[in-house]
């Protein structure tokens, strides 16, 4: 079993690939390489110095926040953040069994982000990722990450467009969105996001700005919960 580690801490590195034409390769590289080094310049000016670990939010947060897919009032008093690779099997196991747990408790008093760390399968990952996020443009992102984490062996272009027509999705459009320079972006401005937060495997997870780390069984994650419930003045669920 992973190991458990509640904590408020900083974040740092990590990459990502996708295989495509030279030209289009060449470009990606040199988007992830700018925006490493941007994410490591700030990291080092703000942790840099500094032994103790500590919350720090960077100013990706507001960048990020109108993107990443959540559910859940926007003013829960729980904000769960979860960094997420779809071809990780431990991912697979939290988001089948533990999250409905997590949610069947708590209801409205959970708003969960999901953020892309695609570190597991490489390009792969990358493009899993690009996947889901056209399908969220359809409104459709937590379909698709059930469908994704319940057929982990589904990894292709074909299996997504495949899962889009299932979800009633345009087909056409989003085959075109597969190869969305956007989309790229968009997946590696949270990879680095997380390698700026010192996430360095998944899942891993922010409550209210204190880390977990891994897919921990459901009574771990009730503890951390039920403390931040408390320190604002709501009774936790029975």
């Amino acid at each position: 079993m992973e190991d458990y580690a509640v904590e408020n801490s900083p974040m740092t590195d990590s990459r990502a690939q996708r295989t495509t034409t030279a030209s289009r390769s060449a470009h990606h590289s040199l988007t992830l390489i700018i925006v490493f080094l941007v994410g490591m310049l700030v990291g080092w000016l703000l942790f840099g110095r500094s032994d103790k670990p500590q919350t720090v939010y960077i100013g990706m947060d507001a960048q990020l926040a109108d993107d990443d897919p959540a559910f859940g009032p926007a003013d829960a008093p729980i904000t769960m953040v979860e960094f997420s690779d779809f071809n990780c099997p431990v991912c697979a196991r939290f988001t089948l069994n533990t999250l409905p747990q997590i949610q069947s408790t708590y209801g409205d008093q959970i708003r969960y982000v999901y953020r892309d760390m695609p570190i597991i399968g490489g390009s792969v990952s990358v493009q899993t990722a690009i996947a889901a996020e056209c399908a969220a443009d359809d409104g459709k992102f937590w379909e698709f990450h059930h469908l994704l984490f319940s057929n982990t062996q589904a990894r292709s272009p074909e299996a997504y467009i495949g899962f889009a027509d299932e979800l009633g999705l345009n087909t056409s459009a989003y085959t075109t969105c597969l190869s969305d320079q956007a989309k790229y972006d968009e997946v590696i401005l949270d990879l680095v996001y997380g390698q700026a937060r010192d996430i360095r495997g998944t899942p891993a997870f922010y409550v209210n700005g204190q880390l977990i780390n891994g897919a921990m069984p459901f009574e771990i994650f009730r503890t951390v919960i039920n403390n931040e419930l408390n320190k604002v003045g709501i009774q936790p669920p029975a």
